[in-house]
């Protein structure tokens, strides 16, 4: 519904449900981040464990998203996150019709 140089702000992104929801907008849709709020650029320890798992193990393919690719690596960290609509959403309509 938002037109294409649209912004959406994300509120509390440093909550677990919206953080899930800026992921997914992040990594599916058209979006760019266009800024962030109260970030913390500290590496933390499981980014660290991720990147050694990545790096030294086949096991990669069994772990959730947010652990093979951090937040940070995709802009993704902070309080408060601003995305910009960049493109329509391609996506197929599946089994809807338009009339």
């Amino acid at each position: 519904m938002l037109n294409i140089g649209g912004v959406i702000v994300f509120d509390d992104a440093n909550w677990l449900a919206i953080r899930k929801v800026c992921r997914f907008v992040r990594t599916n849709r058209a979006y760019s981040v266009l800024g962030i709020e109260g970030s913390d650029d500290a590496p933390s320890l499981m980014r660290r464990v991720s990147e050694y798992v990545l790096r030294y193990t086949p096991f990669s393919k069994f772990l959730r998203p947010d652990v093979v690719t951090p937040d940070k690596s995709i802009r993704l960290g902070g309080r408060c996150i601003a995305f910009k609509k960049d493109a329509d959403d391609n996506r197929s309509r599946g089994h809807f019709v338009d009339f």
